[in-house]
């Protein structure tokens, strides 16, 4: 199942894995060659390192790497300061955890983001 984005609804046209890499073909140039998330367009080098797919490790580092990058903008906020791009970084990590059908988003939420 491919999501379109985070409030469009399910589609489930083609092979879950075909319709996958198209989706992230289409949106993600793998011209661009990103290794890391910078603060500069953190959502597009997320992006484009799930695009890149050089090895079958790649997706679950850039899926890392971007919640690291989030709790760190959630733990570096002053007065809110960070908190737009922190959620336009984590509305990223969750559709790509959709579309990768990545279960590990549940475990990272309680762990960073919930406050007792």
């Amino acid at each position: 199942m491919a999501y379109a984005g985070a409030g469009d609804q399910a589609k489930s046209v083609e092979e879950p894995s075909v319709e996958k890499d198209r989706l992230l073909e289409n949106t993600h140039p793998p011209t661009e060659n990103v290794g890391a998330i910078r603060d500069s367009n953190p959502v597009q080098d997320f992006e484009a390192m799930l695009a890149k797919r050089s090895s079958s490790t790649w997706v679950q580092k850039a899926i890392e790497d971007m919640q690291n990058y989030t709790a760190a903008l959630l733990q570096k906020s002053r007065d809110g300061s960070n908190y737009q791009k922190a959620l336009e970084c984590f509305a990223a990590l969750r559709k790509a955890c959709i579309i990768e059908q990545v279960s590990t988003l549940g475990v990272y939420f309680h762990e960073h983001m919930i406050v007792t």
